[in-house]
Order: structure tokens, then sequence, then C-alpha cells
């Protein structure tokens, strides 16, 4: 579970699940105001399996009003805890390290429980399905719109330009739109309707770093941090102006290596932050 569409590229590679429906249903329970209880049936089905579930983005830069942070929050009602790396949920008590380190271990990787499971997971279905939902069909002529629109300074001062602009009927309609400039490239994704603003370098277009740990990075500002990264355009197009200097310097190759350090920095405190308020009770351990 995750954002758009780093969950999906994680369970396309797992040959996992992720929650992901075609737009006209998404649409439909939007009308009727069923989004959430259909949200709820999926995680509410994960569960009866008491697997554990991949955290495909940081769940430490998000904030409460989110849905990824409704979802965890559910999630931890039905009796999912973080694990310690803050890169999963695991049911009630989890597993333990050894268990972990066992069934990462290459001389586990074969035998006859891989091959039980293999037989009892439809991977393939699952690969398949994800990598359908991957799969853009068109584009997004109103969210293009609406981008030109509040990141009008990008254009008018930095001779910006749309380099792609993709809409996915199979997961959501979510859609994402990619602006770039000299210096620093835009992602705007919209992800189950609501908005994420991404940055990445000129020189590394494809490294993209969420608009609030960039921001909190380059600016020093820990609060940036409390910014929504599901957010709304208006919102981040704000964040990004007021930043835009400074994120055009940092993000020079000169510069762009401490950044990166820096920004991991940032994501990795808040991931802890994260982990100390959704770890299970003393009493489970």
């Amino acid at each position: 579970m995750g954002n758009f569409p780093e969950a999906l590229e994680l369970a396309e590679h797992a040959s996992s699940g992720a929650f992901a429906v075609p737009e006209r249903l998404w649409r439909f329970s939007s009308n009727t105001g069923d989004q959430w209880q259909m949200i709820n049936a999926f995680w509410r089905a994960t569960a009866r399996k008491r697997a554990s579930i991949l955290l495909a983005s940081n769940p430490g830069l998000i904030s409460g009003s989110s849905t990824y942070s409704m979802e965890l929050d559910y999630l931890r009602s039905l009796g999912f805890f973080a694990d310690p790396t803050g890169t999963r949920l695991d049911f009630g008590r989890g597993f333990s390290q050894e268990a972990i380190a066992a069934a990462n271990s290459p001389q586990r990787s074969g035998g006859i429980l891989s091959s039980v499971v293999r037989k009892l997971l439809p991977q393939s279905s699952a690969r398949a399905r994800m990598h359908h939902c991957l799969t853009p069909s068109g584009s997004d002529p109103k969210l293009e719109e609406a981008v030109r629109g509040e990141l009008s300074f990008l254009f008018q001062e930095f001779s910006a330009a749309v380099i792609s602009n993709h809409k996915y009927p199979a997961a959501c309609g979510n859609a994402v739109v990619v602006v770039s400039t000299n210096t620093v490239a835009v992602r705007v994704v919209r992800d189950r309707d609501e908005f994420r603003l991404d940055v990445a370098p000129a020189h590394a277009p494809a490294e993209w770093k969420p608009l609030t740990a960039a921001a909190v990075a380059v600016s020093g500002d820990a609060q940036n941090a409390a910014i929504d990264w599901y957010t709304s355009l208006p919102r981040g197009a704000k964040l990004l102006q007021d930043t835009w200097d400074l994120l055009s310097a940092a993000f020079s190759q000169k510069r762009y290596s401490a950044t990166t350090n820096i920004i991991k920095q940032v994501e990795d405190t808040k991931r802890k932050e994260w982990v100390s308020r959704f770890s299970p009770p003393a009493s489970a351990d």
C-alpha cells in the first residue's frame, strides 16, 4: 500500500495485490459515497489472510486527512502494527527477526515451501493485473489545465514545458502530469482524487523526491514537514513557488549529492517518528 504509482509498482514487482479499481467503478462509488466502504472491504479481505503489508511510501510524510493515513489507522484497528523499519505492517506481534532473516536467506529461496506458495498464490495473475493498472491510456486535459494555471510562474518565468500527461483508467482514473524546466522537473500526481507534488533535478529526471521532504531539506524549516504529502494543488504550488530558488540551487549537479543525503535524513526521521506511534504496545513484546 502507499502512493500511486509506487504502490502498484511494488505490487507488480512482488507479484502481490494492491488496491486499484477501474475509474468507472471509482466514480460510481464517489457518487454514492461508498468509496471508503470499498477500500475497507479490500483491507478486511487482506487482514483475513494475516499477511504482512509492504509500505511503498513513507507513512511519516502524510497527514491524518489523507486516504493513506486513514487506511493505516483502519489496519491498526484490525490488528496490524509497524515493523521496526517502518516499511511493513505485520499482523499482531508480527514476525521475529530470525524468521525474517530466514525468509530472506538465499538458501531458503527454493525448496518445497516455495513451490507450494507459488502454486497457492496466483502470482502471475497479480503481476499481470498490476501491470494493467500501470498502463496509461490517453491524457487528462483538465488536470493539465489546472497544473498550467496553478504553476503559472514556472511557465511565465522559467520557460517550463509539459513533457508528459498520462491517465490510468484501470487505477481509479489516476493521472500524472510532468513539467520540466532547466533546473527542476515537477511531477503532479492525482491519486484517488488527492494531489501530490514530487520534484527531481533536470539532470536526473527519474529521481523523484516528495516536495515536502525536499522543502524541509533545502529550507531547514522542519515545520514544512507538517504540510501534507497529499495536498491540494494550490497549496502544493505555493510551497513549490516559495522554495523554488532554494530547490533550483540545491538540485544543481554540484550540490545534488549533498541535498539527497539531507532529504534522506528528513525522510528517515519522519519514518522513525511514525514507527514510534504505530508500534505494538509494550505488553505485546
